[in-house]
């Protein structure tokens, strides 16, 4: 059930039913998007996507609560990006409980960090994190996964360590990262859940 949950977020985002900042057409290009401002006039609004993804991928661990030395390698944050074919879903998740979704259409939802719940799940997803060090490469680039592919980026006080799975080798395989990728779902869920509460 946990694979169809995070189908159904996913549906819902790419076609722009609920967003926390400006939604455009879907594009997997960098676009701006024109809105009415209350003159009448047209305004452009920039794609925050890609900024965002860059900003969360530099984040330090003494910014979200954790420890930037020591000897053994600590997952702090997690980026999860996810090409579903029509563009890329980005999760990111720290240790302090917060969590974000963007969406690389323009949309996404912001600021789970205040919610009990989606701290909770946040938590259970970076800890388990832990587990997956070894089977990630330590990297310096943060490239977008291949087309169809799953992508995550570990952010440690050791750096970043990088791994990609196939879509249809989680979804239907017994992938290594399908129980992470799981923990990702419910992270979305429950921002799912916040997000239909504002509306």
């Amino acid at each position: 059930m946990a694979i169809y949950i995070i189908i159904a977020v996913i549906l819902v985002v790419v076609t722009g039913f609920f967003f926390a900042f400006p939604s455009p057409k879907k594009t997997l290009q960098k676009p701006t998007f024109t809105t009415t401002n209350q003159g009448g006039e047209p305004e452009k609004i920039e794609n925050r996507y890609y900024d965002l993804r860059k900003m969360a991928l530099k984040i330090t661990p003494d910014l979200v609560g954790g420890q930037s030395t020591g000897r053994a390698t600590k997952v702090f944050g997690i980026v999860m990006d996810w090409d579903t074919g029509e563009g890329t879903v980005t999760v990111v998740a720290f240790q302090n409980g917060d969590a974000s979704m963007y969406v690389s259409s323009g949309g996404g939802i912001i600021g789970g960090a205040q919610y009990r719940k989606v701290r909770k799940a946040v938590r259970s997803f970076v800890e388990l994190g832990q587990d997956y060090i070894g089977k990630a490469e330590k990297t310096t680039t943060t490239l977008l996964p291949d087309r169809h592919n799953v992508g995550f980026y570990l952010l440690t006080n050791k750096g970043t360590f990088h791994a990609q799975e196939e879509w249809k080798a989680i979804e239907y395989g017994n992938s290594d990262w399908r129980p992470l990728f799981n923990e990702a779902n419910k992270v979305l869920e429950r921002l799912r859940q916040i997000s239909e509460k504002k509306s």
